[in-house]
């Protein structure tokens, strides 16, 4: 049986050309601040911490608290990064160990989106958590209306389960949440 500390010690995956996952880190606060600065009308139609936000400090207590939860075993969160530069991020959410699942959650900058890049960071982070972990079942999670975001589940080899009526409270709207999961015995 695999430790958790196999999952918990990786620092750099190759996703394809100059593109790497980083495991996450405040270095990378002041980029990632930047494009969610830059693209706030972009990410604000998807993810709804994007007001929270705000500034510098929001992205470094981000990345500090990502660190904290990463020493605990509870998170793992990775960097986006092209040629070093970061252009999103890709990360589980808590990690239920009794229960042998967690989800994940992603975003990209408008500039690299539909390049396949997700689909990709998608695909390889899901095969590092099976591969380093026992965890059984992942999940996304991804808006009805958000195409994109499920495009990206299903080419990653996720199936969808079904709906969660207003599930997510998004600014000022209730959306329904697609639910896919992938499961450790039944990959592509």
């Amino acid at each position: 049986m695999l430790s958790h500390a196999d999952l918990f010690s990786v620092t750099t995956i190759r996703l394809r050309g100059t593109l790497t996952l980083d495991l996450g880190e405040p270095s990378h606060a002041e980029s990632i601040n930047r494009i969610i600065q830059k693209e706030q009308p972009y990410l604000r139609e998807w993810l709804p911490w994007v007001d929270s936000a705000k500034d510098l400090k929001s992205s470094l207590d981000y990345y500090s608290n990502c660190q904290v939860q990463h020493k605990l075993r509870e998170v793992v969160q990775f960097t986006i990064c092209d040629d070093g530069v970061p252009i999103g991020t890709i990360g589980t959410h808590i990690i239920n160990w009794s229960h042998k699942s967690t989800s994940i959650g992603y975003w990209i900058s408008k500039e690299y989106a539909g390049q396949g890049i997700m689909t990709d960071a998608v695909q390889t982070f899901s095969q590092l958590l099976f591969a380093k972990s026992d965890l059984h079942r992942l999940e996304i999670r991804a808006a009805v209306e958000n195409i994109a975001s499920r495009k990206v589940a299903k080419k990653a080899g996720y199936q969808e389960e079904g709906i969660l009526r207003d599930a997510e409270f998004l600014y000022d709207h209730f959306v329904d949440l697609v639910v896919h999961s992938l499961l450790r015995d039944r990959q592509k």
